[in-house]
């Protein structure tokens, strides 16, 4: 993980494995790539998304979880991409 590109982004970062004394072990991580930004959410009647709600994009792939006042860190946006 320490080695993806500045735009990537592991969309699972803990992958738990038994291995033997002296094994080496690899494992594959699902990563998104693309924009990252911070974001206000607001419903239409001005209302906040609940806690914990999540945004995906047009590939249904989690891109951000909204906190308690409606704010979201996206991350693995492409330009022009649809969020909800």
């Amino acid at each position: 993980l320490n080695n993806l590109p500045e735009n990537a982004e592991a969309t699972k970062s803990v992958v738990q494995a038994t291995l033997t004394e002296g094994a080496i072990g690899y494992r594959k991580f699902a990563v998104i790539s693309g924009e990252k930004a911070m974001a206000v959410l607001r419903l239409q009647d001005g209302s906040h998304p609940p806690f914990g709600a999540e945004v995906k994009n047009d590939n249904q792939q989690q891109v951000g979880l909204v906190d308690d006042e409606g704010n979201v860190y996206l991350a693995g946006v492409k330009p022009g991409e649809h969020v909800g």
